[in-house]
């Protein structure tokens, strides 16, 4: 009994130790997201609820140009990451041990070592590069996506190799016996088994990308500063309101990338529609804040601001959900013919 008591009390009090370490790391986060409700313009004092900083945050030009700089880096380094990490995944499933460990170890150094030092070595690189082949103004938007592909590339590998070992495959060899040849089964068999691990490695390095600050910090341009950079440039002359929409914003969006990414990896049977539903809307973000699409709706409907990327991202999302049914209910095939049965004849 005293035993039992005394395990329950060591419980308790890692339990109520741990409530405290997550209400110290989330409770300043919890504030800010509070705070960008806050009909003030001091960061510090509460003076009712509003939705205008977030309004003004969509306008505001820094945010804009970031944002901007933002969702052209993230899509390319989630692009050439899941087919550089996929390629580098299937490549390893059949090569000598002694080369696989090579691979890993490399692919570890790289998401271990700290991202100053990743960010340093690579400004270091592409300043001897521009040297070497007389590039002026080398630093970028291309650097970035580079310097963020060497990171992101390895986890997708690992994400998609985890995804790779647990695969039998007798199914190789059955779509072998069956006529298919190699690029067949590639297509076929193999990325429908892995699309899980790919789009989860996809997601993860868009929001990577998309987040970055410290290797950007090093890397980019005077006129290539991604999102996180503006905020730093904001925050270092005083906290002004817009930041805490930004943030806000910014959280929702990496929380719902790793939340769905964790939520199909770890579900044997999940379904990729989430995966899927969530990538139409990021592509949907993704061509309203780089400008065409947002040029075109504001043209049709003078929607402009937060209205307009609402609207425009309802009538996106509506209209992808609709082809969906619409190609689902135009391929079911017809339902059978009832059977007829012959009359028996005396």
């Amino acid at each position: 009994m005293r035993n039992n008591a005394a395990n329950a009390t060591v419980d308790r009090t890692f339990q109520i130790y741990s409530a405290l370490c997550y209400l110290f790391l989330y409770l300043p986060i919890l504030v800010v997201v509070i705070f960008s409700f806050n009909d003030s313009r001091y960061v510090e004092a509460w003076n009712g609820f509003t939705l205008n900083w977030y309004g003004r945050a969509w306008t505001d030009p820094n945010i804009q140009a970031g944002l901007r700089n933002s969702l052209i880096v993230a899509p390319f380094v989630m692009i050439i990451s899941v087919i550089l990490g996929t390629l580098l995944a299937i490549g390893l499933k059949k090569t000598p041990g002694a080369i696989v460990a090579l691979f890993l170890a490399v692919m570890y150094m790289t998401i271990v070592s700290p991202e100053i030092v990743t960010g340093l070595a690579s400004l270091l690189f592409f300043v001897q590069a521009g040297k070497a082949f007389a590039i002026r103004n080398i630093l970028g938007i291309p650097t970035i996506v580079v310097t963020q592909v060497v990171y992101t590339a390895s986890l997708v590998a690992l994400i998609v190799r985890a995804r790779l070992t647990g695969m039998d495959e007798s199914l190789d060899e059955a779509s072998a016996d069956l006529g298919a040849t190699p690029w067949t089964t590639f297509w076929s068999v193999t990325i429908p088994l892995l699309l899980p691990a790919i789009i989860s490695g996809g997601l993860l390095a868009f929001t990577f990308a998309f987040d970055d600050f410290v290797i950007t910090q090093f890397v980019s341009g005077p006129a290539s500063s991604t999102l996180p950079i503006r905020i730093w440039g904001m925050v270092r002359f005083g906290v002004s309101p817009i930041v805490n929409p930004v943030a806000t914003v910014i959280l929702a969006f990496t929380l719902t990338s790793v939340f769905l990414a964790q939520y199909i990896l770890t579900n044997e049977n999940a379904s990729t529609r989430p995966l899927l539903v969530w990538l139409l809307f990021i592509v949907g973000v993704v061509l309203y804040g780089i400008g065409p699409a947002q040029t075109f709706w504001t043209n049709l409907t003078t929607l402009t601001g937060v209205v307009g990327i609402l609207t425009f991202l309802i009538v996106w999302m509506g209209a992808f959900i609709g082809i969906y049914y619409l190609a689902r209910r135009v391929r079911r095939p017809p339902p059978p013919a009832p059977a007829q049965l012959n009359p028996v004849t005396q």
